[in-house]
């Protein structure tokens, strides 16, 4: 088996990202930051450094109300540009001009940094205290090809992989961290960075299961004809994993605290090498965490995961 690990996301507070190279407002996603006496057109985008969300305009005109006091003139779109990296509830990606750097002063103990949705050649994370560097730089590789053959060494094209987490951080309480992700051409995206402290819920049994929920919709007329919408996939996963009794109240308090959260999902710690590493790391909530508390020296955990 291998250790599964369990990671809450700390909330990035306006205190906690120290800088970021995304702007507040963003003009290349189309942003502004919001003023009391512009006359807003139709369809414009502001941004609120208070709620740290972006708002488009349905109602053209001048207002002094801010847009999250006025639902019937505006319309909340999610997290800003700068922040929608941070935004735990959505798939809502950050996409910024290369190199993307963010520095983090989380204010307490983390041992974890995670990122999905990426679309860069190289990430690169270094952790200093009192400006004195104490992890890294761990630089990884992201590039994602993938190959059986002479033909496909030559031939086959290049992609990006996509999820990355390390799990080997030190545990210092006034640590700053800074992340920077780049790519040789284009925009770099990426939908979360998540930090925090990594929990063990323990070993789980080789036979994962990993699949997906199609939401695309397929609309028949009278005749059969088919007419495919295409949309999104999001992951899946059911393991069972096994826990020494000794551990079992800690998870069992760990599992109300997971209720309705999103967090991350390892079960490969952070062997990226393994063709198995992507299809069993995950951000999502747990379905089902069922404990078979039967035996005496451990316990079954039977745990159905979906992506959000």
């Amino acid at each position: 088996g291998t250790t599964m690990n369990v990671t809450l996301p700390l909330e990035v507070t306006p205190e906690r990202l120290l800088s970021s190279t995304v702007p507040d407002a963003d003009a290349s996603a189309g942003e502004s930051l919001w003023a009391a006496a512009t006359d807003y057109a139709a369809g414009a985008l502001a941004v609120r450094t208070e709620t740290r969300r972006r708002y488009e305009c349905i109602v053209p005109g001048v207002n002094s109300t801010p847009p999250e006091s006025a639902p019937d003139r505006w319309l909340e779109m999610g997290a800003s540009n700068r922040h929608a990296l941070f935004d735990y509830n959505s798939d809502q990606a950050t996409e910024a001009a290369s190199p993307l750097t963010v520095v983090l002063k989380p204010g307490k103990r983390i041992d974890s940094v995670y990122l999905d949705g990426v679309r860069a050649h190289q990430l690169t994370a270094t952790l200093r205290v009192g400006g004195a560097v104490v992890y890294g730089p761990q630089v990884r590789n992201m590039n994602g090809r993938r190959t059986r053959s002479w033909s496909q060494y030559f031939f086959r094209e290049f992609n990006f992989i996509d999820a990355v987490v390390l799990q080997d951080l030190p545990l210092y309480a006034n640590a700053e961290l800074e992340i920077t992700l780049t790519r040789a051409g284009g925009p770099v995206r990426c939908t979360r960075l998540v930090v925090g402290r990594k929990e063990h819920i323990g070993d789980a049994e080789w036979s994962p299961v990993s699949d997906v929920l199609d939401f695309s919709p397929i609309k028949r007329d009278d005749w059969g004809n088919a007419q495919l919408r295409p949309a999104r996939t999001v992951p899946i996963t059911q393991q069972r994993l096994v826990l020494d009794t000794p551990l079992v109240s800690n998870v069992y308090e760990l599992r109300s605290s997971l209720q309705g959260k999103a967090a991350v999902w390892s079960a490969l710690d952070d062997r990226t090498e393994s063709p198995y590493f992507r299809p069993l790391l995950l951000f999502g909530i747990f379905r089902r965490m069922r404990m078979d508390i039967s035996y005496i020296n451990f316990v079954y955990i039977d745990l159905d995961l979906e992506a959000i």
